[in-house]
C-alpha cells in the first residue's frame, strides 16, 4: 500500500506543481503586467514631473505677472490720486477766480450799461444836432428874407424921400411906415404925404 499512497501523493504532488507552475506563470504575468504597469506608471510619473514643473513654472510666472499688474494698479492707482488732487486743486483756483471775476464781471456789465445809455445820450444829441440844422437853415432863410425885405424897404424909403423930397421927420415917419407896411400891419397908400 505504500504504492498508492506514493502514487497518490505523486499525483497530489503532480498536482501541486501544475498548480504551483500554473501559479508561477500567472505570477510571472502579474509580475511582469506590475513591471510593465510600473515602467508605465514611472513613465507617467515622470510625465507628470514634467507637467508639474510647468505647473510649476507657470505658476512662478503668474505670480510674477500678479506682481507686475499689482505693481502697475498701484501706479494707476496712485496717479488717479495725483490727478484727483489736482483736479481738486484746479477746481478750488477756478472757484477762486470765478469770485474773484464777478466784480469785474458786474463792472463790465455796468460799463455796457454806461456804454448803451452814453450810445443813447449820443443819439439824442445827433438828433438835436440834426433839428438844430434844420433850425438854423429855417433861421438863414428867415435872415435873408428879412435881409432882402428891409433893403426893399431901405430902397423903397429912399425912392419916396427921393420922390417926395420931404424933410427928416418926414423921411423918418415913412421908413416906419415903410417897415411896417413890409409885415403887412399898414398900407403904404394909407400914409399921409
Amino acid at each position: 500500500m505504500i504504492l498508492p499512497v506514493s502514487i497518490n501523493n505523486c499525483v497530489e504532488n503532480f498536482e501541486i506543481v501544475r498548480k504551483l507552475k500554473k501559479f508561477s506563470k500567472r505570477s510571472n504575468l502579474l509580475s511582469l503586467y506590475a513591471s510593465i504597469e510600473t515602467a508605465r506608471s514611472f513613465e507617467f510619473k515622470k510625465e507628470l514631473d514634467v507637467i508639474v514643473n510647468q505647473i510649476k513654472e507657470l505658476s512662478k510666472q503668474s505670480s510674477s505677472l500678479l506682481r507686475t499688474i499689482e505693481e502697475s494698479v498701484n501706479k494707476a492707482k496712485s496717479s488717479l490720486k495725483n490727478v484727483h488732487k489736482i483736479m481738486l486743486e484746479t477746481s478750488e483756483k477756478l472757484e477762486n477766480t470765478k469770485d474773484e471775476f464777478k466784480p469785474m464781471l458786474k463792472e463790465f456789465h455796468n460799463l455796457i450799461e454806461s456804454t448803451e445809455k452814453l450810445n443813447e445820450i449820443v443819439n439824442e444829441m445827433l438828433n438835436a444836432l440834426e433839428k438844430q440844422k434844420g433850425l438854423e437853415q429855417n433861421l438863414i432863410s428867415l435872415e435873408e428874407t428879412l435881409s432882402s425885405k428891409i433893403d426893399e424897404n431901405i430902397l423903397m424909403n429912399i425912392c419916396i424921400n427921393a420922390l417926395f423930397n420931404k424933410t427928416l421927420k418926414d423921411s423918418c415917419a415913412d421908413s416906419v411906415g415903410c417897415c411896417i407896411s413890409c409885415f403887412g400891419w399898414v398900407n403904404i397908400n394909407n400914409v399921409s404925404r
